[in-house]
């Protein structure tokens, strides 16, 4: 498996660049943007991430992402609505219309879906869209070094709850990070900026 970020990346991009967001603004059909490139049907998606673009569980995303070089998909809140973003092993985010969310996950077809985080990370319908149609895990723990432990568990990773723990308390230490969520019924706790809506997936 590919190992396409590095530690460090991952501490920088989340303490000081505050999980910002790099978005393709390419529209079309879905074989046909470069975010997608990566996932032709001769490619494998194992496992699938599916949580929120919030600080504590998209940092763990991010972990396990370097780790296993499996995608992620992250829900971002906002108050017209949530948003997703796509976030391939190697390349930029792009954007995913959120009609679109069972067709994308059909087109990846992973062998898993393993969601991360409970309602208030991701929201119930999303859930309740694919659980029949994969096999599905979830975690949803409100001790995130819990989670952290069994997602260590869940994908093999070893020591990944103390390194997790580690790079948590540096990103709620740093003075720039934002400390709540501005989206109402948002966990309190240090929350990713929102990128501003790109064009939509047709």
């Amino acid at each position: 498996m590919r190992k396409t970020r590095g530690l460090g990346g991952i501490r920088s991009a989340l303490a000081v660049a505050g999980l910002a967001l790099t978005v393709t603004a390419d529209a079309g059909l879905l074989s046909k943007l470069n975010v997608f490139r990566y996932f032709s049907k001769k490619s494998r998606v194992e496992t699938l991430l599916i949580t929120g673009n919030i600080a504590r569980s998209r940092l763990l995303a991010e972990m396990i992402q370097f780790k296993t070089g499996q995608p992620v998909l992250l829900i971002s809140p906002s108050a017209s609505g949530e948003q997703l973003y796509f976030l391939p092993a190697a390349d930029e985010a792009g954007a995913i219309e959120t009609a679109k969310y069972v067709e994308f996950i059909d087109y990846l077809h992973p062998e898993r879906i393993v969601f991360l985080g409970g309602p208030q990370y991701v929201p119930q319908q999303f859930v309740d869209q694919v659980k029949d149609r994969y096999p599905s895990l979830m975690v949803t723990g409100d001790d995130w070094t819990k989670n952290a432990e069994a997602l260590g568990k869940i994908f093999r990773v070893r020591k990944l709850a103390r390194r997790y723990a580690e790079l948590l308390q540096q990103i709620e230490a740093a003075p720039t990070a934002p400390r709540t969520s501005s989206v109402p019924g948002a966990p309190s706790e240090p929350a990713a900026p929102l990128p501003p809506p790109p064009p939509a997936v047709r």
